[in-house]
């Protein structure tokens, strides 16, 4: 198919595509938020959707999010590697992701990502002298690049939003080369123009926006939504839950019965109410060929365990910890054997680290294109340092730390591992100088005019510390006590 010929051309072909991923998206956001209907009216009979309807809307047993947030609350980004030597790129990529407020909106990305499947970040300018990169976190309701299906390239982009000011549908066209803006005013069937912002030259020389995408195949353009292959397990579990509420409201109460009398007709034509009943009445009658009985009450228990069997199956399934989801139901893991629950879902959560960390050493890239900075924008042995997804006491990080140094390993190294930032790692450098200096300090040289046993000669000057690369005072770790007998602690 011939890519489109012109502006309003690409509008619609964009718009089209657009359309389709954001009722993709609006599908997983409904399950994701419980308010899914269509696949429990799926298997309930007419008679029963008739009578139960109202039910439906008012009950959901949602366990997708738990599948979402127990990914998402672990990728959490520390900094950026920009290659093995350039250490002042890390800090300038940590600083425009810094002012950015990306902590919060990264988190806020990962989760529509692993929600929807996709999601996108936008880089450009932002005409701010102090923070001039821009980044925004898109929504895929918003958003779509089109993939070069030859290239792999990002040929076009649109961004498609309702201005609820005006009341105005605005659209704007990325391409490698510029930016279009247009404008479909209220009541309008045709964009136009946006003024002098209709073309607006890019000189990133690629299309801004960035897409990151969940569980991706070698098809283009293809994704998941992480909890894709349970939505009807989902589904099961709201009818079975409804079953429940059902036969706990018709059969779950003993129900009485009572035969061998006659029930008397009202005025109104329908059977008087002979007994009532109460804990502190008795059921009472004449006749002497009257029988009183009453039907077992159901056993919801039956309803509990098949809802179980359904949860566990999608734990299993999302490889989420079943702890997370039936923690009630059995002995609560804990030390060797929590770890050991825990490790599908480690691995599953390293494996959308792995996926997402090239789109964001793009995104990183175009951040210093922005800048100008073209040697620092062409960097390819980049890395996103994440936040280790396993969760270890702080006995288990300290007795890891302490082996690791005496390994020889640097002291940064111990502090990325240790989940330190990017600010904190530069605070502890900073508090390392200070501690060595005061270290030298302690340890100047103590000159003495005619000491005993030097036949009055002046004693030889010591020399002051310094500090090594390591943080070292000498080969003294800084913060020790230097004493020797002809330096004065």
């Amino acid at each position: 198919m011939p890519y489109p010929t012109n502006s309003q051309e690409w509008i619609k072909a964009l718009g089209a595509r657009l359309d389709i991923q954001a009722r993709r998206a609006q599908l997983y956001e409904t399950y994701y938020s419980g308010i899914q209907l269509a696949g429990v009216t799926l298997m309930s009979t007419v008679k029963y959707q008739e009578y139960f309807s109202k039910m439906f809307k008012a009950i959901a047993d949602n366990w997708l999010p738990i599948v979402v947030d127990a990914v998402s609350e672990r990728l959490s980004i520390q900094g950026f590697r920009m290659g093995p030597t350039e250490t002042s790129a890390d800090k300038e990529a940590w600083k425009f992701w810094q002012y950015n407020c990306m902590d919060a909106r990264s988190q806020a990305l990962f989760n529509t990502v692993l929600t929807t499947g996709c999601s996108f970040i936008m880089v450009w300018n932002s005409g701010d002298r102090d923070k001039p990169v821009l980044l925004t976190a898109e929504h895929p309701y918003e958003v779509y690049v089109a993939i070069d299906y030859e290239t792999g390239l990002r040929t076009a982009a649109i961004k498609r939003w309702h201005d609820e000011w005006t009341g105005e549908i605005r659209v704007n066209l990325y391409f490698p080369d510029h930016l279009e803006k247009w404008i479909r005013p209220k009541g309008n069937n045709e964009y136009l123009p946006l003024g002098d912002q209709a073309y607006i030259p890019n000189p990133l020389g690629t299309v801004p926006i960035v897409p990151i995408r969940n569980r991706t195949s070698l098809k283009r353009d293809d994704y998941l939504s992480e909890f894709h292959d349970v939505m009807s397990t989902q589904d099961q579990i709201n009818k079975l839950v409804m079953d429940m509420l059902i036969a706990s409201e018709y059969s779950a109460f003993r129900q009485r019965w009572v035969t061998g009398i006659d029930v008397p007709i009202g005025e109104d034509g329908k059977p008087v109410e002979l007994f009532k009943l109460g804990v502190d009445r008795m059921l009472t009658t004449g006749d002497p060929a009257a029988r009183f009985g009453e039907f077992g009450a159901s056993d919801l228990s039956n309803y509990v365990r098949a809802i179980e069997n359904r949860v566990q199956s999608l734990a299993s399934r999302t490889r989420t910890p079943a702890h997370y989801l039936l923690g009630q139901s059995g002995t609560f893991p804990s030390g060797e054997t929590l770890n050991a629950t825990e490790t599908g879902l480690i691995a599953k959560t390293k494996g959308h680290q792995v996926e997402y960390d090239d789109p964001l050493e793009e995104v990183v890239r175009l951040g210093f294109r922005v800048l100008g900075d073209t040697a620092k924008s062409k960097i390819t042995d980049s890395e996103v340092m994440w936040n280790d997804p396993e969760y270890r006491t702080e006995s288990q990080h300290v007795d890891a730390s302490v082996k690791k140094l005496a390994a020889g390993i640097p002291y940064e190294q111990i502090w990325i591992d240790l989940n330190y930032t990017e600010t904190q790692r530069m605070r502890f450098k900073a508090w390392l100088t200070e501690q060595a200096q005061l270290d030298a300090i302690r340890v100047t040289p103590v000159v003495n005019s005619g000491a005993a046993g030097n036949n009055g000669a002046p004693n030889e000057p010591q020399p002051t510390a310094t500090l090594d690369q390591q943080g070292m005072v000498g080969s003294t770790p800084v913060g020790v006590r230097v004493t020797s007998p002809h330096v004065s602690a």
